[in-house]
């Protein structure tokens, strides 16, 4: 495990990679997450030095002080993860490149672009730091006993003290800041692709994003310019939710057995073993993730949109991907769920 231990060298003492190597021989899912992130890496070697290097010395290594940051390291992970995706399309990839600006009026680059069978992605992936919501929901039910949590603002505004608010405010920021990355919009040349990787409550993002009443890419939206209009994130064609980010801390939590999903709260093991041995069930491939599709500015409809989806790395042949609409979030996304102590 080559490309492993040149992480490590580069690791804090308490670094959660430090753990599961020295636990490689002893637990079946350290080992496998392990082996799929050393042949990720060697993947990624062979194809992009600066990003091989640039999650080596850096990302993976999460540094902060003297420790490392969780959050990093596990957003690290969901970035290689659907770069490694990409990497890994069938079809003929013309060219990557690795964080690359592509805007003349700022210097904000992209996860990263690349040109598959005639068609360029550019990609940026986004993950939210949920551990302040998580604490405050902690807090609340060792006060309260039970938490109402309002995922969704049109139904009403946290106004008790055993109510709280949704965390998708960090949605917006990820819509601006990708949009401010992306290119403009060509016609069908190219797609600027948002990758969301959230944790099992893939509902939330929904939510915010096409929740009738104010959802961010409604004509509702509560987010308005400065004419008082929706704004319009003109830059986004398509905009793919996963729980990814839990789906990584499943796999490396599990030892010689996987968590179930009544436990994990994520299927991730559950629809996986079904296909493959558990040694062959890989994190960084998006097709073991649940992934949901939402339209920013492209028609789904349209032939062309539907080949260039097609080919993209989100799905077994025998999985759906759900297309997230407002009738969708009307009739499959909670606003208002319960936390009971």
């Amino acid at each position: 495990m080559i490309h492993i231990e040149r992480i490590l060298q580069n690791c804090s003492e308490d670094h959660l990679l430090k753990v599961l190597f020295q636990h490689k021989n002893d637990y079946l899912f350290s080992s496998s997450f392990l082996w799929h992130l050393n042949n990720t890496l060697s993947l990624l070697l062979e194809v992009d030095l600066k990003a091989y290097n640039d999650f080596i010395f850096n990302k993976l290594p999460a540094k902060n002080r003297d420790s490392f940051d969780i959050h990093s390291y596990i957003s690290s992970l969901c970035e290689l993860a659907v770069m490694y995706s990409f990497l890994n399309i069938d079809g003929k990839i013309e060219f990557f490149m690795y964080e690359p600006c592509l805007r003349d009026d700022n210097k904000k680059n992209v996860e990263f672009s690349i040109k598959i069978n005639s068609i360029i992605y550019n990609v940026e992936v986004k993950a939210p730091n949920l551990e302040a919501h998580y604490k405050t929901i902690s807090d609340k039910i060792d006060q309260y006993g039970v938490v109402i949590r309002l995922d969704s603002r049109g139904i009403k505004r946290p106004n008790n003290e055993n109510e709280i608010p949704s965390p998708t405010m960090r949605v917006k920021d990820f819509l601006v800041d990708a949009n401010q990355k992306f290119p403009q919009r060509s016609e069908g040349g190219s797609f600027n692709i948002l990758f969301i990787a959230w944790d099992e409550n893939t509902d939330q993002p929904c939510i915010a994003l096409k929740e009738p009443r104010h959802g961010l890419l409604v004509k509702n939206s509560e987010f308005r310019d400065v004419d008082g209009s929706a704004f319009i994130f003109e830059n986004i064609d398509l905009i793919f939710v996963s729980d990814l980010y839990k789906n990584f801390i499943v796999h490396i939590a599990s030892t010689n057995k996987p968590l179930l999903g009544f436990i994990a709260d994520v299927p991730y093991f559950d629809n996986a073993l079904k296909r493959v041995h558990p040694f062959e069930v890989n994190p960084f491939i998006l097709s073991f993730s649940r992934n949901l599709v939402v339209s920013a500015n492209c028609d789904l409809q349209d032939r062309h949109v539907q080949d260039s989806i097609y080919q993209l790395p989100i799905a077994f042949s025998s999985q759906d991907v759900f297309i997230v609409d407002e009738d969708f979030v009307t009739k499959n996304c909670a606003g208002v769920k319960f936390s009971f102590g």
